[in-house]
């Protein structure tokens, strides 16, 4: 489907941001180091929040073991964006969203070309 499409670039794209040139990223909660495609993408609001499901500053790495603690990549993403902006964040995952076909496509092409 077009939103498990969407995930997986969007998931893809979050975990290679905050990688270094060899692919290596940290755990924004533990700070355990590993390749990208071993970690996991943590989302501050869950993914069920559909307005913000795909907002890059609502997801940052995490592995599999921190992956749900909500409250750490919220500090994670307020340190690596602002305060007022992961508010505005939080503020909008509350609104209801229904993507179109057309806006699925978007997303998912939006974070295609993002990806290494």
């Amino acid at each position: 489907s077009l939103i498990k499409e969407a995930d997986r670039v969007f998931s893809i794209a979050v975990r290679q941001r905050y990688s270094n040139e060899h692919g290596i990223v940290k755990c924004s909660t533990c700070h355990l180091t590993m390749h990208w495609t071993e970690i996991t993408c943590g989302h501050f609001r869950k993914r069920r929040h559909m307005k913000t499901r795909w907002d890059i500053k609502n997801a940052a790495p995490q592995c599999s073991f921190c992956n749900g603690k909500d409250l750490d990549v919220k500090y994670f993403l307020i340190d690596k964006f602002s305060k007022e902006e992961i508010e505005e964040v939080e503020a909008l995952s509350h609104k209801n969203a229904n993507f179109t076909e057309q806006e699925l496509k978007e997303i998912i092409l939006k974070y295609s070309k993002q990806i290494k």
